[in-house]
């Protein structure tokens, strides 16, 4: 049945605010929504002839509600936690967390959704996984926009689902399956990069082995947890290893911050509360609990939000150390750098080779920037350093959200950012 409401004004409004989760695309009844990969090499929907005005994707759009999010919970629990199998551990991103509550969801008949890197086309896209043996496919972070839709159409036709995605992804499906047994995983995100720059980079990674890429690491710990990086296997046996401090899509996306989409880079909306049963992140506001090994190996902060989240967890806790923390560390925000156009352009929509757009952006900053990233970047290289540096940090940015006295006041203003300004 047609809304009434839904007209084609609403229709533009909706592909222009689009966050690519896809969760439109794999519930509409007509087959009238299509996610396609536009010019900045994000996937976002467009609206077909098929479209019969049903609504439906209207009412669980996280783009629409970006900025209304009341029904979101905050955490009831919060636990430091890394997997008891090291293993398991060193492979993960950050603790082994992801595959302990995988693992566990499978044992309790549960199908999990997860996103996976195919090494042919080189993008990502969310997979169904059934058995215990294919979960590796599923295991670490995947810098880049996943193709959702193939696998979030399967959620209607199973029993039970975990689901593992960002925030958006997770948000558009408790409002798409309100009455489904799903366990909702998301995580903590700062937006993916765009696949103009990694195609940019594979480029790149062809210069130096060109038979062909096997596997992917996008946050392996050859260096250590602190100082992750790119790890790249090659048909031929080579591999590729580069910190976060020297690989070029590391430093676009983490270290310079010019590789992220503007909707992404302004988005805060689900930095503090969240509509998943779980969510996920390293646990660099942790780091006090955090030995020597842990800085090694990695650390996972857990944030628990509903009743479903806390019986599963206790189901999870055998695979895993784990303590409880103070609910203290649920809400806190990550650094967010202001949206870079000029270098986020070049790398989007020209042919200027990666290695340029970086050279060429490191000319133009300041000294006293370059000063700073260098002091920053040599605290990883000390733990105890690292983190007073950490509790400083925490310090000025109390300030800076309350915005009290001189200090904080200054600080605000001068460091604003396009989420602060939402």
């Amino acid at each position: 049945m047609e809304n009434k409401d839904f007209d084609a004004g609403l229709l533009k409004r909706m592909e222009a605010d689009c966050v690519g989760c896809g969760v439109c695309a794999a519930i509409c009844p007509s087959g009238g929504v299509r996610m396609r990969l536009n010019q900045e090499g994000y996937f976002t929907a467009a609206f077909t002839e098929d479209c019969i005005r049903c609504g439906r994707c209207a009412a669980i759009c996280p783009a629409r509600k970006r900025l209304v999010c009341r029904d979101a919970k905050r955490a009831a629990q919060v636990w430091y936690a890394f997997n008891r199998d090291d293993g398991t551990r060193y492979v993960s991103s950050s603790g082994g967390v992801s595959s302990a509550l995988a693992e566990t969801a499978l044992e309790m008949g549960y199908r999990v959704i997860g996103a996976a890197y195919d090494t042919e086309s080189h993008r990502v896209r969310h997979i169904l996984i059934e058995d215990k043996r294919e979960l590796a496919r599923i295991i670490g972070s995947k810098y880049l926009p996943s193709d959702t839709v193939s696998a979030f159409q399967r959620i209607g036709g199973l029993s039970k689902a975990a689901v593992f995605g960002t925030p958006c992804q997770i948000q558009a499906l408790r409002k798409a399956f309100p009455k489904k047994d799903m366990l909702l995983v998301d995580f903590r995100c700062f937006g993916p990069a765009n696949y103009r720059l990694w195609d940019k980079y594979l480029a790149y990674i062809r210069t130096i082995n060109d038979s062909g890429i096997q596997a992917v690491n996008m946050r392996s710990k050859f260096d250590n947890w602190l100082r992750w990086g790119m790890e790249i296997r090659f048909s031929n046996g080579g591999v590729y290893r580069k910190n976060k401090l020297r690989d070029p899509f590391c430093l676009c996306f983490n270290e310079l911050q010019f590789g992220v989409w503007e909707k992404c880079a302004a988005c805060n909306t689900l930095l503090e509360r969240s509509y998943a049963d779980i969510r996920m992140e390293d646990a660099w506001n942790l780091l006090q609990f955090a030995s020597g090994r842990d800085m090694r190996m990695g650390a996972s902060q857990v944030n628990v939000y509903t009743e479903k989240g806390e019986a599963f967890w206790r189901e999870a806790q055998g695979r895993l150390k784990c303590r409880q923390v103070d609910l203290k560390y649920a809400d806190h925000f990550g650094q967010r750098a202001p949206f870079k156009k000029e270098p986020y352009e070049r790398l989007t929509f020209t042919d200027t080779p990666l290695e340029s757009v970086i050279r060429d952006y490191d000319r133009r900053r300041s000294p006293l920037a370059r000063l700073y990233e260098a002091g920053c970047n040599l605290l990883l290289y000390n733990r105890f350093l690292y983190l007073q540096a950490k509790n400083a940090v925490k310090f000025f940015r109390k300030l800076r959200r309350k915005g009290t006295g001189r200090i904080g006041a200054k600080w605000k203003s001068e460091n604003q950012t396009p989420a602060d300004r939402l």
